[in-house]
């Protein structure tokens, strides 16, 4: 087995990253301040009777520059667009290849990421991906994160993930915090 990579070990933790910093993901505190214009990611990773979860939403500071806000709308369509899939019987590239075609039909295919969540649950990032060449098909019972998303360095970057347990028949959002556009 694989050793657990990373992430919180008990506990809640959050962080919030801001500018260029957004690219970095994880990141210790500075005294920097998020300015007018920019998307600001808001980092929640937590540890539940052993089990690891994740809730992650980007927030714009004032209005955003017209090329961000575009690219924030077409993140939340296509996570729209791909949450139907999450269900029993679907293999996780096809939520993968479901994204690709999103982000190229909006423009943003050459921003793809490698991969648009992962297994959580003993350990905050496990092994598998949902990736282009994953083989997994979604189980009963799997816990997943859901986080497609868009970086465009110098112009904008999008991080809203969710922990999401595969039911019998469907999927339940074990994460609830309002995902859409918000503006502060």
């Amino acid at each position: 087995m694989a050793p657990l990579r990373g992430g919180v070990h008990n506990g809640l933790w959050f962080w919030a990253l801001s500018g260029e910093r957004t690219f970095l993901n994880c990141d210790n505190p500075t005294q920097r301040r998020p300015l007018p214009g920019e998307t600001v990611s808001l980092m929640s990773w937590t540890v539940a009777n052993g089990m690891h979860a994740e809730n992650e939403r980007t927030v714009a500071i004032g209005p955003l520059p017209e090329p961000c806000k575009r690219a924030f709308e077409a993140i939340l369509e296509i996570r729209e667009a791909v949450d139907p899939l999450i269900k029993p019987g679907t293999l996780w590239r096809d939520l993968f290849e479901k994204t690709r075609e999103g982000l190229e039909a909006r423009g943003y295919g050459a921003h793809t990421p490698g991969r648009i969540g992962h297994s959580i649950g003993l350990g905050p990032h496990e092994r598998a991906s949902i990736d282009a060449k994953s083989q997994l098909v979604l189980e009963p019972g799997m816990i997943i994160t859901f986080e497609p998303h868009i970086r465009i360095p110098g112009t904008c970057q999008t991080q809203i993930s969710d922990t999401v347990l595969i039911t019998k028949t469907d999927r339940e959002y074990l994460t609830r915090a309002r995902g859409g556009y918000l503006e502060i």
